[in-house]
């Protein structure tokens, strides 16, 4: 097979894969592993979100293209997971809240709003 044939399929396949990507990131409130809650960012606002299944917490912003991306999780006190690295790169970060639908838990997010001019 020429390199060029190659390089043809492998282009095609990436491109594939990232149209996939692309349209299962879009969150649906009907699908089952998308929940909705409201996010409490305290003096920032109370956002209503829907949770999209990633590795780490990402909630979308109903009636709106932006994305709550969170750096840290802590959940009942215990810290779950923090973004190692990540206060270094000098975004700004709020502290938001919300009680598990299906747990009562309280959880508590640090992150980031997408775009950066929420």
């Amino acid at each position: 097979m020429s390199l060029r044939l190659m390089a043809t399929g492998l282009v095609g396949l990436a491109l594939g894969f990232g149209m996939a990507s692309a349209a299962t990131a879009d969150p649906n409130p009907d699908l089952t592993p998308a929940k909705s809650f409201n996010l409490d960012c305290g003096s920032a606002g109370v956002f209503p979100v829907v949770f999209v299944e990633s590795n780490l917490g990402t909630f979308h912003v109903v009636d709106s293209t932006s994305i709550f991306q969170s750096t840290s999780l802590t959940i009942d006190g215990t810290l779950i997971f923090a973004e190692p690295g990540f206060n270094q790169n000098g975004l700004p970060e709020l502290t938001c809240t919300f009680i598990g639908a299906l747990t009562g838990r309280h959880f508590t997010v640090t992150g980031f709003f997408t775009p950066p001019a929420h």
